[in-house]
């Protein structure tokens, strides 16, 4: 996460959002929408990193994992600044 080589870290509970906000350094929470970005599997999980100032590129449209991976394709889609990999 730190060097940028992650381009998407799937969130799939609040509880994962807030852990992962606790589990980062100053400098991987600075790659954290930019090279890395973030997709929720829900609102409130969405809610949760937001709260964590944790800045979510795409949220899931159900709660289900193939669902997640649609969001990580659609936003790769519609973004021109979508880095390898995405």
């Amino acid at each position: 996460i730190e060097h940028g080589r992650i381009n998407w870290i799937t969130l799939s509970s609040p509880s994962i959002a807030r852990n992962l906000a606790r589990l980062l350094s100053d400098t991987a929470r600075r790659q954290v929408g930019r090279a890395v970005r973030l997709v929720s599997i829900s609102s409130l999980t969405t809610q949760a990193a937001i709260a964590e100032g944790l800045p979510v590129s795409a949220e899931a449209a159900r709660a289900t994992w193939p669902s997640l991976f649609d969001a990580i394709v659609s936003h790769a889609a519609e973004s021109p600044d979508s880095g390898p990999g995405d």
